[in-house]
């Protein structure tokens, strides 16, 4: 039945003459986070990878993409960057980066979720553009840490 409604589609498409207007991808491909966000709650003990993503060719050469860290959480005492900070890398012929954190789980008695927010800034080849499009999607990364020392 769907193939006798597709058929006739086409062959209507074709009497009334539609012209479709071919689109071609045009560069730049782009680096961008692979999610736009994540949830753990503060007690999680494992290092956490946050991905970031070339959409485009693997590059002969290591990608370099600087980010900014904001957000209410506060480094040193709710969490702490294992990677090097304010830089990932994107090895050379690889598809993917990442930023590594570890929560800490600081006991402080105070019931709210504080966000880490890593905005991307540069990448260190012009053949590559930070997020995707226009708007830039995929710049921006927000990590919420859920404080649980009374419930959990």
């Amino acid at each position: 039945m769907k193939t006798n409604a597709l058929l006739y589609l086409i062959c209507f498409s074709l009497l009334i003459g539609c012209d479709t207007e071919r689109i071609i991808f045009n560069e730049p491909y782009f680096v961008r986070f692979t999610d736009a966000a994540q949830t753990e709650k503060e007690s999680y003990s494992k290092p956490i990878d946050i991905e970031i993503h070339n959409a485009g060719p693997a590059l002969d050469e290591d990608i370099m993409v600087s980010y900014k860290i904001s957000g209410s959480a506060r480094e040193g005492i709710d969490y702490k960057i294992l990677t090097e900070r304010g830089r990932s890398t994107i090895p050379k012929g690889k598809y993917t980066g990442n930023i590594q954190i570890q929560l800490i789980d600081n006991a402080n008695n105070i019931l709210r979720s504080q966000d880490i927010v890593f905005t991307l800034l540069t990448v260190s080849t012009g053949k590559l553009q930070v997020g995707q499009g226009e708007s830039f999607i995929g710049t921006t990364f927000t990590f919420t840490i859920l404080d649980d020392c009374i419930l959990g």
